[in-house]
């Protein structure tokens, strides 16, 4: 937990010192007037520019200690090059209270004590460990996809951990950036609930706190910041992309929007960092590229500065696409090149078609009498939480668009329900999941809610109870506790099994699975213990590694049958079932340079 808890804290300073450079290029005290406000939103900028600078390097070098620590020291020292960044920083650091200090450091205590805890999020097993691991030790060769097609779905947060799995830390530091994702959630929502209780409430502060009382129990009690998983950043970032439009709806439409560097800009660069995450964000860049061109006058010198701005952060995640599978933004077919190590675009196909298939169908096989229409109505009753958040969507729209008190709203505030419904109809044409479309579904009832409480009286005597908790420190530590105390209280089905093993003293390593005070726990040597059935319900490895000769070289299955997926933290490479196919790309640099298919001989 000690480590997790400085780790959050360093990665924090080194995003907000990098997104503040690059906010404070354009203007944005035009629209974001407030310190904290710009704060957030630069630690956000931050994050998505470490993310993807790591993801570039990846494609150089694998991404070591000193590598990643010249990177990251590269990227500080440009940023502080700036006189106004570093005076912004000055200002922020003097401007800041004690009180609101210390509520920052329970709430990363918190957020380090509930991630401190075994990974049982299945998609981790699966292929995002696996993917860090690569970026850690090779970094991203080519062919990857021929070892698992699931190491092709790239995303930039993998990046995020890469520099920090070595050494003490190798394997143990996986849940860094979820539990950075939800320190920083956590502490906006505190910094908009205080502003709320102490009476200077704004519209983004009531949507903020809107958004995360409708998404946080989903993520809490499926285990979201407790995983490396790219569905929760995206979520977020939908969230935060929205709060920054209704920021600047709120402004006007002021001189300031016509130049290039406008703090709609910054937005842009939001909605793009999401997309390198997860291509689940892709209607969220249409709609803020939207934003960026129309919000004042139209001219092209912003298409030119919007488009360059794009095309850069989504450079790495393109790169990587080509490098691992032969397609920029795999599992689509868009942008494929014909190279030696390319997986194909019939099987690349056939993958997307999996993948969406799987989510019509909740997991379960497709039927054979399955049509276009005949999945939604299993879907609605399987998948109850998206279900929900559509229900509550349209209700919340309905509402907006029938009370006059609410309408004359939406003309300024347009972007936010394209943005949901754009998101939604992509969600349910590719991939029919909440873990796809949860940060969508919850804006339009956020923005309902936040022009429902802007003019309710705050300063009535309904509240007196909660005065309280206008005091930051106060506020920071309770949700602090709860968080740490929230997976003994409601636990996952999964950790209820950890639980009962951890009590009988079966586990052999690393003692109890829901906290570790130093470092966070390696996975659990459970091949032993339970039935296959029992591992693919915890979703953990079992360590019952097989070695298996490929043509070349030598690689891992967590299995001789293929009945186990997951190969969690296990050495490379590791594949999910036996390769028949598969051959070394470049024979003298061995793993390292790749891998391809073998071809048939042409005569």
């Amino acid at each position: 937990m000690i480590v997790l808890f400085t780790l959050i804290l360093i990665l924090a300073g080194a995003s907000l010192v990098t997104g503040s450079a690059l906010l404070h290029a354009m203007a944005p005290e035009s629209s974001f007037d407030r310190t904290e406000d710009r704060a957030i939103l630069s630690i956000w900028l931050g994050i998505v520019i470490l993310a993807n600078v790591f993801l570039g390097v990846s494609l150089l070098s694998p991404i070591t200690v000193p590598v990643g620590g010249m990177t990251t020291a590269t990227l500080l020292a440009l940023s502080l090059l700036s006189r106004k960044n570093r005076a912004a920083l000055r200002s922020l650091i003097i401007g800041s209270s004690v009180e609101t200090r210390w509520s920052f450091l329970a709430i990363a205590l918190g957020a380090a004590g509930y991630c401190s805890q075994v990974i049982v999020w299945y998609d981790s097993g699966l292929y995002h460990i696996q993917f860090t691991r690569w970026l850690s030790e090779f970094g991203l060769v080519p062919g990857l996809t021929h070892i698992h097609w699931r190491l092709g779905i790239a995303s930039s947060w993998f990046a995020v951990s890469a520099p920090f799995n070595h050494g003490l830390l190798q394997g143990r530091i996986h849940a860094l950036p979820g539990a950075f994702c939800l320190f920083l959630l956590l502490v906006h929502f505190c910094m908009a609930w205080r502003s709320a209780i102490c009476r200077q409430g704004r519209r983004q502060d009531f949507f903020i706190i809107a958004a995360v009382l409708l998404t946080m129990p989903v993520m809490l009690v499926w285990g979201m910041p407790n995983a490396p998983t790219p569905d929760l950043p995206v979520i977020i970032l939908g969230i935060i992309t929205a709060w920054g439009m209704l920021i600047i709806a709120q402004t006007g439409r002021n001189v300031i929007n016509n130049h290039p560097l406008n703090p709609s800009l910054a937005i842009l660069l939001l909605a793009t960092g999401a997309v390198t995450i997860k291509l689940s964000a892709i209607p969220l860049l249409g709609v803020a590229c939207l934003l960026y061109v129309f919000r004042g006058e139209f001219n092209f010198s912003k298409v030119l500065t919007g488009g360059v701005a794009s095309l850069t952060l989504l450079a790495p995640l393109a790169w990587t696409g080509l490098r691992t599978s032969g397609c920029a933004f795999f599992p689509s077919t868009l942008l494929c090149i014909d190279a030696p190590w390319s997986l194909g675009r019939e099987i690349i196909s056939e993958k997307s078609k999996i993948i969406k298939e799987w989510a019509k169908w909740g997991g379960a096989p497709t039927p054979s009498d399955a049509t276009a229409w005949n999945w939604l109505l299993p879907w609605a009753r399987s998948e109850r939480v998206c279900t929900f958040f559509i229900l509550l969507t349209l209700a919340a729209l309905l509402m907006i668009l029938l009370l006059p008190g609410y309408r004359k709203h939406l003309r300024d505030n347009l972007f936010i329900p394209a943005a949901a419904i754009s998101g939604l109809a992509f969600m349910m044409v590719t991939a029919p999941s909440w873990r796809f479309g949860l940060g969508y579904l919850a804006i339009v009832p956020a923005l309902f809610a936040a022009l429902y409480a802007e003019k309710r009286p705050w300063h009535t005597d309904s509240l007196k109870g909660l005065r309280w908790t206008g005091n930051i420190v106060m506020f920071g530590t309770v949700v602090a506790a709860l968080l740490v105390l929230h997976h003994h209280v409601f636990p996952k089905p999964s950790y209820r099994l950890l639980d009962q093993m951890a009590a009988r003293g079966d586990n052999t390593t690393d003692g109890n699975p829901h906290f570790r005070l130093l470092l966070p726990p390696k996975q659990w040597n459970l091949g032993h213990l339970l039935t296959e059935d029992q591992q693919k319900a915890v979703a953990l490895f079992g360590n019952r590694l097989i070695e298996n000769n490929g043509d070349g070289f030598v690689y891992y299955t967590p299995s001789t049958d293929n009945s186990l997926e997951c190969c969690w933290n296990a050495p490379l490479p590791c594949a999910p079932e036996k390769l028949s196919n598969v051959r070394l790309l470049d024979q003298r640099r061995g793993v390292r340079g790749g891998f391809a298919a073998n071809r048939p001989q042409k005569n």
